[in-house]
């Protein structure tokens, strides 16, 4: 069931130690205003859980639209074998506040320290207060239609 499609999607990164990764995710939102908290659902078996667990921080990546084949390649391979910012044109910088890295090419980003994390099914949620926000510009957003098909448009 595609109750929740479109939906933005977005590229979470996380680090630990030496592993950066990259995820694309379709659940995500802000969860509260004070303190400013975003949340994130994964898979439970991901490594992006694992490494959020480790560090205690993620990074949510609001991607344009230019750059589908780029979060398409990032749902295709695990960042368990391979280094997704070597395997795609995404160009990761180091985070202001947290110890994570970003997309440079986003539109915008949130760093996040982690919080909470709730166990709903076959997903975690991870929430996260929000440490800093950064705006990069106003390309038109990515959204999911449906397992491999984006847009930017709700219609």
């Amino acid at each position: 069931m595609d109750f929740h499609k479109p939906a933005q999607t977005v590229l979470v990164t996380s680090r630990s130690e030496d592993v950066d990764n990259v995820i694309p995710c379709s659940f995500h939102m802000p969860v509260s205003v004070e303190p400013e908290r975003y949340a994130i659902a994964v898979e439970k078996e991901t490594l992006t859980k694992s490494l959020i667990e480790k560090s205690k921080v993620f990074v949510v990546n609001f991607m344009p639209y230019r750059y589908v084949d780029e979060v398409k390649k990032c749902n295709l391979i695990s960042g368990k074998h391979v280094n997704k910012f070597d395997n795609t044109a995404l160009r990761k910088a180091d985070c202001n506040k947290v110890d994570c890295s970003y997309i440079k090419e986003s539109s915008a980003f949130i760093e996040c320290e982690l919080v909470n994390s709730i166990d709903s099914g076959d997903h975690i949620i991870l929430i996260g207060e929000i440490i800093n926000q950064t705006s990069n510009n106003d390309e038109k957003r990515l959204l999911q239609k449906d397992n491999n098909s984006f847009t930017t448009t709700i219609h």
